[in-house]
């Protein structure tokens, strides 16, 4: 009797050791899924920002369908490890419809910012759409030769922000009369487009761009409008362009 006593007591020291390590197991299992679950969701919103707020006249039909079928992938994952979230389950439907999108006509490369801050806010977009790229080639998901043509296009996406800033500030100046800093803006886009003119892509733009500023000088000398807020303006713009070179050097 008294064997039976320490048999069962050691089985019974074992069912409750066995009974906790499986717990520990579902308990590990399930904190790896949620931790899963966030790394692939925040992976997933940081595409989907992407693909939301960059204007098409800044991310190209191609460069999008990348980051479509990125997140795409990210977001089935997330169906799959949850699949009674709606939320997820939404976002893929509506992933699933953009990877089937087909190029409309091509956009305009110029786009219309409301505010500098909006031209700011672009920037940085894209900034964080190089580093996916150079991450996805660092992965090999795309080939290392294409992202560095992506690269440099988005460079060129990234110093147009300013450019295209610059004229539409002058544009805007100068029908409002703030002959200063018309004249600031319009100085500033002849300068950015003669560094890119190598080809001569630019001349046309170049002389367009100096005619409007001849006729401005013109009605300038004529009128004594006030313009006071030159300096405030001008300095929004020129904070945009404070980081650019070190960027540049990050990525070229």
């Amino acid at each position: 009797m008294p064997d039976n006593i320490v048999i069962l007591s050691i089985a019974g020291g074992g069912l409750l050791i066995g009974l906790f390590y499986i717990s520990y197991y579902i308990e590990s299992q399930k904190t790896r899924k949620a931790l899963l679950i966030a790394n692939l969701s925040e992976r997933a919103h940081r595409l989907q920002r992407l693909i939301d707020f960059l204007p098409a006249a800044y991310l190209p039909h191609e460069i999008k369908q990348i980051l479509v079928k990125q997140a795409h992938q990210r977001v089935s994952k997330l169906v799959e490890l949850a699949p009674t979230n709606s939320t997820f389950k939404k976002r893929f439907n509506s992933l699933s419809t953009q990877l089937q999108e087909q190029p409309s006509t091509p956009p305009s490369d110029t786009y219309h910012f409301k505010t500098a801050e909006e031209a700011r806010e672009i920037k940085v977009l894209l900034q964080d759409l190089s580093k996916v790229i150079e991450a996805l080639a660092s992965s090999k998901i795309i080939p290392v030769n294409n992202a560095k043509q992506i690269l440099v296009l988005l460079q060129k996406k990234y110093t147009d922000v300013s450019l295209n800033i610059n004229i539409q500030l002058a544009e805007q100046s100068h029908k409002d009369k703030k002959y200063r800093l018309a004249t600031h803006q319009y100085k500033k886009a002849i300068t950015e487009l003669s560094k890119r003119n190598q080809n001569g892509e630019h001349t046309a733009k170049i002389e367009q761009i100096k005619e409007r500023l001849a006729s401005l000088n013109q009605q300038q000398g004529t009128t004594s409008t006030p313009d006071d807020t030159t300096p405030s303006l001008a300095n929004q713009v020129d904070k945009l362009e404070e980081k650019d070179n070190a960027w540049k050097k990050k990525y070229f």
